[in-house]
């Protein structure tokens, strides 16, 4: 079963895509700055990173001075996974990297938006969940936080459905909890 179908049957869709991998050396980037072609190029000397983006279609790549890097991929994994491509050949045309070198590369984050189907009465919903993994403080935040001890990520729900599912990088367990909230939420009273 593809990714975007596993997504579909949920009724949830993925909205960002990160993932990261390590260029095994340390990187001169005023250099890189100055000799990658690059759609956009911003060298951050403060923070010792650089963005870019290769063409308008491809991902956001933050990369910095120890060789660790971040992609952007958007909402699609081809797209994410293209960007890495991209980056690798340009660093080893540019003589960074040797021709052999594959750098590890994996999903780190991958951010979802569903919507339960209702809306949600988020003071019963904290009290179901449990004060000690959910937060509820509509004067500081309008959505619930819920971070599920059985699940490593964090859901924030709205009062109109609306979920965002953050910080897991399995498409699975994104759904699973998604259904979970999606049953504690229809168990609570209209």
């Amino acid at each position: 079963m593809s990714r975007k179908t596993t997504i579909e049957k949920s009724c949830l869709d993925v909205v960002n895509i990160v993932g990261s991998g390590d260029l095994g050396v340390e990187i001169e980037l005023e250099q890189v700055a100055q000799d990658v072609d690059a759609f956009e190029m911003n060298y951050q000397e403060e923070t010792g990173s650089v963005f870019m983006k290769f063409t308008e279609d491809t991902g956001l790549i933050i990369l910095y001075r120890t060789g660790k890097y971040i992609v952007r991929g958007g909402n699609n994994f081809e797209k994410l996974n293209r960007t890495n491509k991209e980056f690798i050949e340009r660093f080893t045309d540019l003589g960074i990297l040797e021709e052999s070198y594959d750098p590890a590369f994996e999903i780190n984050n991958l951010v979802f938006v569903g919507d339960i189907g209702h809306t949600v009465e988020l003071e019963a919903l904290f009290i179901e969940l449990g004060f000690e993994n959910a937060e509820f403080e509509p004067e500081q935040f309008a959505g619930l936080v819920y971070r599920p001890n059985d699940y490593n990520c964090v859901l924030l729900v709205f009062g109109s459905g609306k979920v965002v599912i953050t910080g897991s990088d399995d498409e699975n367990e994104a759904i699973d909890v998604f259904h979970f909230l999606k049953q504690k939420s229809h168990s609570l009273p209209t």
